[in-house]
């Protein structure tokens, strides 16, 4: 489709890997340029979630016209070759429609800030001085109701209110910062993006937990089980399960996090309150055990 395109680095040619590609390969740079370009080009026209249509590696170096393209790739970090597969690493971060259109907004709004602050230096945007003017209606000496010309209000030596500009507006049209990005199903939107205060909202509720490696393990659940995707609406409610499975679990603890006690199942805080609380020498109902606390790690 004409007008489309992919985000491609200015400095890729400079990047330590093309060089590396450029050894394995032994070709310049600007084939193995040329090459990613076809790869990444390839998966934007063929592919939603960057898995390409190709069964094996060299049926993708025919298509790049490189032979032992897509190994030396995979070598640096930018390939995955599966069994049945090959995908392209990271891609929703980077490509697909949402990705693009994250890229064409921060660029949008870098640019309007830059008219709003070069408009905010300009001395001659600033009409504070501006004397205002204002329509006065006379009578002639026939008695006609006349518009005089605009008479100039005296000036008293105070600045008129002028609206101030505000850069804020510009700023607004940026998206948050994303974290990461889920891929989703349902009629609407086809991804999810994971902000950065999302995640710090995640990792002040759950502080035993290694909350961004669980956000990772969500994001390759998501990748693998397609079928079970959640909707970008749901997505919320869905880490939101995935992290109290984690933590109710035991698994997914940061390295200095304490087990997170629980107590004894069948029993409340308030049997134990209510227990704890009567007059006189304490004393255990002969139908009450005391709840204890367990780990999470006790069977």
């Amino acid at each position: 489709m004409a007008g489309e395109w992919i985000k491609m680095r200015t400095d890729l040619w400079d990047d330590p890997r093309v060089g590396d590609l450029c050894v394995e390969l032994d070709v310049s740079e600007a084939l193995v340029c040329g090459g990613l370009f076809r790869l990444w080009a390839l998966a934007d026209s063929h592919t939603q979630d960057g898995v390409l249509p190709f069964r094996s590696a060299a049926a993708l170096d025919r298509k790049i016209g490189i032979d032992g393209f897509a190994a030396a790739v995979q070598s640096v970090g930018w390939l995955e070759i599966g069994e049945s597969d090959i995908r392209i690493v990271r891609f929703d971060e980077h490509n697909g429609a949402s990705a693009k259109k994250r890229a064409a907004d921060a660029k949008r709004a870098s640019k309007k800030r830059g008219k709003v602050a070069q408009k905010a230096n300009d001395p001659a945007s600033d009409r504070g001085n501006v004397p205002k003017t204002s329509q006065a209606t006379r009578r002639n000496t026939d008695g006609d109701a006349t518009k005089s010309e605009p008479e100039l209000e005296p000036d008293t030596g105070e600045e008129s209110p002028v609206a101030p500009s505000c850069p804020t507006t510009a700023l607004a049209a940026a998206e948050p910062p994303t974290e990461m990005v889920f891929p989703t199903t349902g009629k609407g939107a086809k991804e999810w993006a994971l902000t950065e205060a999302k995640l710090a909202e995640y990792v002040e509720a759950y502080p035993a937990l290694d909350v961004p490696a669980e956000m990772r393990k969500a994001r390759q659940w998501c990748r693998d089980n397609a079928p079970k995707r959640k909707t970008a609406k749901g997505m919320p409610a869905f880490l939101t399960r995935w992290l109290n499975h984690a933590q109710n679990s035991g698994q997914g603890r940061a390295n200095d996090a304490p087990a997170v006690p629980r107590i004894q199942q069948g029993k409340t805080p308030g049997d134990f309150a209510a227990w704890a609380s009567r007059d006189g020498p304490l004393s255990l109902p002969p139908n009450l055990d005391p709840p204890r606390l367990i780990s999470s790690s006790d069977p």
